[in-house]
């Protein structure tokens, strides 16, 4: 069975010969095992990026190609310079240098985020047309070009799938429209307009479900990290976040990508609007934060509804443990296999300095017999 037949029956609910398997590894550690530095990662995309994923999967064969946005074709274009020991993004025509940022991003300087009040729908319009691209501005812009590549080169034997950041995210990021406090409050005090602004943006967002579905990417991964129940609560959720999900993976699935939420903070409370949000998959993170995600115990609350993917703690377990502590940690997940319809995984992306060995142990452990 190759991986990718291995993940679709998972995802149907099914039992698959061994359990699929495959650690968070659209970010860095990728660069990582190779001696790249780091702060390189935002200046990656096409081919280049495309053999730095095939290492990763030629390396330890997971049953799913993680994958990130690569940059565009401008950027990845422009050499890169250092300078003592920073690192610039030098553009050739106009002289300008944006140095490279430990976080993985580039420092563009007057490049600043744009803000809205929030006072008018027409206002959300105009906010959201001129923040996301279409489909064809995706496609022209290169950053899937990786994709397409990798694609062509392994599409065949595993499954291959986008992790990206939701509108969700950028609606409630510091540096988003509203910034984080602000975004809270409008909550209650301009709840329409919140719901307004989170609905079209997800509009926008389905320009990317379209650009993936035109390259035949299997799967679309959305990041939540603002919107659990440490953050929100779970009557606001079901009332204002829950519909606007809803609507927006089936309109996924109906582009035939198959549509995935990875949910960081406490979903505890969230299972029940969980299991009705279109979803093939529920990604959840390691209990870090004083809260307990145990996927054994969810996997029996969700039952065959949606396939569930796991949440080994890329930290503790994944960076600081050892071996032993690796397969442990694998092990106490597997019961959430027996029944079919679950995914071995990590609950965040492998860290910088993860030992290779713990990566390969997590993947051995994983195919290793349900209890």
């Amino acid at each position: 069975m190759t991986g990718k037949e291995r993940v679709l029956k998972a995802l149907a609910g099914e039992k698959t010969d061994v359990v699929p398997a495959f650690p968070h590894w659209w970010g860095v550690y990728k660069l990582d095992i190779l001696g790249l530095d780091p702060r390189l990662f935002p200046t990656l995309g096409g081919p280049r990026l495309a053999e730095i994923d095939a290492n990763f999967y030629q390396t330890f064969k997971p049953d799913i190609i993680h994958l990130g946005g690569g940059a565009s074709r401008d950027v990845r274009d422009r050499p890169v310079v250092q300078e003592g020991q920073d690192l610039y993004l030098l553009n050739p025509d106009t002289g300008e240098r944006n140095r490279l940022l430990p976080n993985w991003t580039v420092d563009w300087g007057r490049r600043k985020a744009r803000r809205i009040g929030l006072t008018s729908k027409a206002e959300v319009d105009d906010y959201v047309a001129g923040h996301y691209p279409t489909k064809d501005q995706i496609l022209e812009s290169g950053t899937y070009d990786h994709v397409v590549e990798i694609l062509r080169r392994f599409g065949d034997e595993a499954f291959v799938a986008m992790n990206l950041g939701s509108p969700v995210c950028t609606t409630f990021d510091p540096d988003g429209p509203l910034g984080y406090t602000e975004a809270l409050i409008a909550l209650v005090e301009k709840p329409a307009l919140m719901e307004y602004l989170i609905g079209r943006s997800y509009e926008g967002y389905l320009e990317q479900a379209k650009a993936l579905a035109a390259i035949g990417c299997h799967a679309l991964m959305s990041s939540e990290a603002y919107v659990a129940a440490d953050t929100v609560s779970p009557d606001m959720f079901g009332s204002l976040i829950y519909p606007i999900y809803k609507d927006f993976n089936r309109r996924v699935a109906d582009f035939g990508i198959i549509p995935f939420i990875y949910f960081m903070g406490n979903i505890g409370p969230l299972v029940p609007y969980l299991k009705d949000v279109n979803i093939k998959a529920l990604m959840v993170e390691e209990p870090k934060k004083g809260f307990n995600v145990d996927v054994v115990e969810i996997k029996r609350q969700v039952g065959d509804s949606l396939c569930l993917v796991g949440n080994v703690d890329s930290v503790e377990v994944m960076l600081r443990g050892r071996p032993a502590d690796v397969e442990q940690a694998v092990r106490a997940q597997l019961p959430a296999a027996k029944n079919g319809g679950f995914i071995m995984s990590t609950g965040s992306p492998l860290t910088v300095d993860t030992p290779v060995e713990n990566v390969h142990t997590f993947m051995r452990a994983a195919r290793g017999p349900v209890p």
